[in-house]
């Protein structure tokens, strides 16, 4: 499926090209490795890969590939790629479609959409960050992407983010961060939602518990993927600042909006116990 978009997208020195693969969540893995792969063995053509999780309008992945604009148009390649694998591979939806509760319907599973997103980010230091980011998230989830360990591997980031700034600045930093981030929120309730879907279904001394340990996780014990993260982490964040650091995160594991309203509602009441 093709908008009317250009495509490719031309900024810069490079040629981008955004396209989601609506794939069941429970076979993401499969689709990372193909696409990983495909991204290694064309790195003569291809200069950057940025791949993120999502499940707006049905569960997907959201790809950006980059190459230099004197190259010739890679759309069908990329296609033809995508769609054999979608032949050969197809994936089983398990997810229901909630009728009555959105208005317009999931884009059908299996299936390739052009230039239904563009990032707004493309300078060199972010893309360094989120290929990073992602690799580490990688790690953490360990092949499985069900939504709780997507939503727990966002927190554990978004937790030792937050440590990277100066202490002292810690609890202002957090607390200007959950207000931007819940402005747009609140003339529709749904500040309060939050806050009852944490206190209905999550074990809160649990929470705190964990998010104590990922505060006392001694730093020598760090992987070096992990060391690698916080030093971008930490340049990141003072270059664009927390809240946008988190809405980086959120995005890479398809956590935007009430879901990261959660994971700053979690963690702030959590700061401040």
């Amino acid at each position: 499926m093709k908008n009317s978009l250009e495509i490719p997208f031309i900024q810069g020195d490079k040629a981008w090209y955004f396209l989601s693969v609506f794939y069941a969540r429970e076979n993401w893995a499969d689709l990372v490795s193909q696409i990983n792969q495909f991204y290694q063995d064309r790195k003569d053509k291809y200069c950057a890969c940025l791949i993120s999780f999502s499940d707006e309008k049905g569960e997907h992945m959201e790809i950006s590939l980059a190459c230099g604009v004197c190259q010739e148009n890679m759309e069908d390649e990329i296609d033809c790629f995508l769609l054999l694998f979608l032949e050969r591979y197809p994936s089983i939806s398990k997810v229901m479609f909630p009728y009555g509760k959105a208005m317009w319907c999931n884009y059908p599973n299996n299936t390739l959409v052009w230039r239904r997103f563009q990032r707004i980010n493309l300078s060199e230091y972010y893309l360094n960050f989120h290929q990073i980011s992602f690799r580490l998230a990688l790690l953490l989830i360990e092949n499985d992407t069900s939504s709780d360990t997507l939503f727990s591997a966002c927190l554990y980031l978004i937790t030792k983010g937050l440590f990277c700034i100066e202490s002292e600045k810690q609890k202002s930093v957090l607390s200007n961060t959950y207000h931007a981030t819940s402005i747009n929120f609140k003339n529709y309730s749904h500040l309060n939602s939050v806050k009852k879907l944490i206190a209905e279904n999550l074990d809160l001394q649990e929470i705190y518990s964990m998010l104590d340990s990922y505060r006392n996780e001694n730093e020598s014990e760090f992987s070096p993927e992990l060391k690698e993260w916080l030093t971008n982490a930490e340049n990141i964040i003072d270059d664009y600042g927390y809240t946008q650091f988190c809405f980086y995160i959120c995005n890479i594991f398809g956590l935007s909006g009430l879901h990261q309203l959660m994971i700053l509602e979690l963690l702030n009441s959590w700061y401040n116990k």
